[in-house]
């Protein structure tokens, strides 16, 4: 922090003397912008580095001359937008891929005495991506409060990065080829967590995030499919949702008979009826009464007695009822045909019309539907032209290396999980806080350790942000994108990986102290500083959990229900996992999002536990039927089954990857193949070419020694040959 600031105001000092930079007017700041990046063109390395630590300063929003956090804020947008407005993002991504291959090239011939790398190793790199994340991070803000040529800026912003800006492709696909290169160790010099946040807050500014952006963009794609738009909105829905009170969901079925006892006994004694019940509950909860049903506890924040959820039925559901009721009552079978009703009793068409009114039909099923249509009628149901949208771009620039980029933030992920066990193979992520030489003091060796902990947490939180947000924007786009981004994240054994995660004291995770406040940007600049003990490391801030935390929590439950949601192959590796005692410890943290993406899982496995399972956790089961969507003709409260029946595992995958695989190779041959064009014949319909004549004009590349004279007499004239043989009919194919 200090080296920047004395760098800005050297250079401040050279162009214009000792006036302060919120003096300068607007032209003058563009000069003296433009001037350090001038500067940072120069070959001389130290005065390069020293010219970037300005325009970092000048990013951090010179906060050498604010007093207070809030002055600090307003400034900051309006130096972030001068920036941009002068080309440092362009400029900088230029400096970064210098600063790469530089880097390379120094640490390639390691010294004997000094086997890891730390800080120093990535000074300057690190300087580029912080200015690059400020810049990124200042655009995803809230545009309200910008100016209108600030929301210009952002909006040419938006569309330069949907574009080829490095090396002619798309900035996320170089950052995500510098990400496979530190996992495969051609580039261990590179600071992770800081390109990691830089790719993340990348997508998020040209694909947009997850909140009400996504929610508008698919009702806007069901309406041009003819489907009415959604129900509700899960995020909304999730924010209405009331707390969960009391203590963990975690109780024995020998505690539950207890209590039964208990109340029963207290009814007994004075007479209380069976609708009123005496229970302590959590002071921080709205007063309930224990009056009404559980539907009504959880509608009450809405004013509303009903479930927070839509029930919805699937196409395949209503198929189904339909078929089997027929086979029942006539003695054969439609399929795909559920308004011929005739000879049914009445009862059955009632409950056909109530399963119609609740019918859902999803982007993914129309997705699917026209696939099949192009599959059987390829010459007639084809496809003219390919969506021009941001997913639609990133996907075709992803393809061929979708699987190095699932596998090394699978990589990146495991080797930041704390129950993960350390091994010498194993990607080192803490260069950029391990310092040249050990901490000699406590205090040091304290903050060192807090450095490691939140480093480690900053990097579980943006690879799943990173996997979430590939794995929704690819569904929204299409579902056999979505589809194979999923296989390829479960044969890299994604499904273990985030239930080994989870093997911890999940509560204590999330309620880690590895942030401090006074060490935080801008705290640690701008006012008076306390100093810096064993006390203040040991308490950390004053929340009691930590959002970064939470917010990775959220998102790797999100993961593992997007994966596993209708395959029954994957719902089966859950419960072979023994997932059901980890997702229950998951339960104590008493929030409704984590409670919820946590009750969808068990729901999923719930009937291949069995019902002596089901018995003992009748508060969990109570807590689905309350908080997760019903779904009709679901039997996963009542069935006993340990495996799907009729279910071949092997053979459902394959199926699936068959159909992907055929959609890539009709949309995007010539990425999986660069030298195809769009629209030409698979490989393995293309006819044999066994013409002479072809084989004769086809270009021979010759080495620079051959010899045609030593080569004729070696290969021609020391054989005998019969040409009247060889020139005649059959021989000529």
């Amino acid at each position: 922090m200090v080296w920047n600031r004395t760098a800005f105001e050297q250079a401040l000092r050279q162009l214009r003397g000792p006036i302060p930079w919120r003096d300068l007017i607007l032209a003058e700041k563009k000069a003296i912008v433009s001037f350090l990046l001038n500067e940072c063109e120069i070959s001389d390395r130290p005065r390069r580095s020293e010219r970037m630590r300005a325009i970092l300063y000048v990013a951090m929003g010179v906060y050498g001359e604010h007093s207070s956090v809030d002055s600090w804020e307003s400034q900051l947008p309006d130096n972030v937008f001068l920036l941009l407005e002068c080309g440092v993002f362009t400029a900088f991504l230029e400096l970064l891929n210098l600063e790469v291959a530089w880097a390379g090239d120094m640490t390639a011939p390691q010294e004997e005495g000094r086997r890891t790398l730390c800080m120093t190793d990535n000074a300057e790199l690190r300087l580029i991506l912080n200015v690059l994340n400020l810049i990124t991070e200042v655009c995803t803000c809230d545009l309200l409060t910008h100016t209108d040529h600030q929301r210009q800026l952002n909006d040419q912003f938006t569309r330069d990065l949907g574009k080829p800006m490095l090396d002619d492709e798309l900035l996320v696909i170089s950052l995500f080829r510098l990400v496979i290169d530190f996992c495969n160790g051609k580039a261990p010099f590179l600071p992770i967590k800081k390109l990691l946040l830089l790719l993340w807050k990348v997508m998020v500014v040209s694909l947009g995030g997850l909140t009400t952006t996504l929610y508008t963009k698919k009702n806007v794609l069901r309406r041009e499919l003819g489907l009415p738009d959604l129900p509700e909105d899960p995020i909304e829905v999730v924010r209405g949702m009331r707390s969960p009170s009391g203590g963990s969901v975690e109780i024995d079925a020998a505690a539950e008979q207890r209590e039964t006892r208990a109340k029963r006994a207290f009814r007994r004694i004075f007479g209380v009826d069976g609708t009123t019940e005496i229970e302590p509950r959590d002071d921080t909860s709205p007063p309930v009464s224990r009056s009404e049903s559980p539907v009504q506890q959880v509608s009450s924040n809405h004013g509303q007695k009903r479930l927070p959820w839509k029930t919805k039925v699937r196409r395949e559901d209503l198929e189904r009822f339909v078929n089997q009721t027929r086979r029942k009552f006539i003695g054969f079978g439609m399929e795909k045909d559920v308004d011929s009703l005739f000879g049914l009793p009445k009862a059955i068409h009632m409950s056909v019309d109530a399963l119609k009114q609740n019918l859902y039909i999803s982007l993914a099923e129309k997705q699917v539907d026209r696939e099949e249509l192009i599959r059987k009628f390829p010459l007639t149901q084809g496809e003219t032209e390919l969506p021009n949208t941001p997913q639609e771009r990133l996907y075709q620039a992803m393809l061929p290396i979708m699987p190095q980029c699932s596998i090394s933030l699978l990589k990146i992920l495991l080797a930041a999980t704390p129950t993960a066990k350390s091994k010498n193979d194993a990607i080192n992520l803490l260069i950029d806080v391990m310092p040249d030489e050990l901490p000699i003091t406590v205090v040091h060796s304290m903050k060192l350790g807090v450095d490691a902990n939140r480093h480690k947490e900053v990097i579980v939180k943006t690879v799943s942000a990173i996997l979430l947000l590939l794995l929704k924007h690819f569904k929204l786009n299409h579902i056999y994108q979505f589809e194979y981004l999923s296989q390829h994240l479960v044969f890299a054994n994604c499904i273990p990986l985030v239930l080994k995660f989870f093997n911890q004291n999940v509560l204590a995770y999330v309620q880690a102290k590895n942030t401090v406040s006074m060490l935080d940007f801008p705290n640690c600049v701008i006012g008076m500083q306390d100093e810096l003990t064993e006390q203040t490391l040991e308490s950390g801030d004053n929340l009691s959990f930590c959002w970064r935390n939470l917010f990775a929590i959220v998102n790797l439950l999100r993961i593992l229900n997007k994966l596993v949601k209708w395959k029954r192959t994957r719902t089966m590796m859950l419960v072979l996992f023994k997932s059901a005692p980890i997702l229950k410890k998951i339960l104590k943290v008493r929030t409704p999002m984590v409670e919820l993406y946590t009750l969808k899982l068990i729901k999923l496995q719930a009937k291949y536990l069995g019902r002596n399972w089901r018995k003992n956790h009748m508060r969990i089961v109570s807590a689905i039927y309350c908080k997760v969507r019903h779904r009709l003709h679901d039997d996963w409260a009542f069935a006993n089954e340990t495996e799907p029946a009729g279910c071949d595992f092997q053979q459902e995958e394959e199926a699936l990857r068959s159909r992907v695989e055929h959609f890539n190779n009709r949309r995007y041959l010539c990425k999986l193949k660069p030298r195809a064009t769009y629209g030409v014949v698979e490989p393995d319909l293309v006819p044999g070419d066994h013409s002479l004549l072809t084989a004769l004009s086809s270009p021979v590349e010759l080495p620079q020694q051959w010899d045609c004279e030593k080569w004729v007499d070696r290969e021609v004239l020391a054989f005998p040959i019969d040409w009247d043989r060889l020139i005649q009919k059959k021989w000529l194919v």
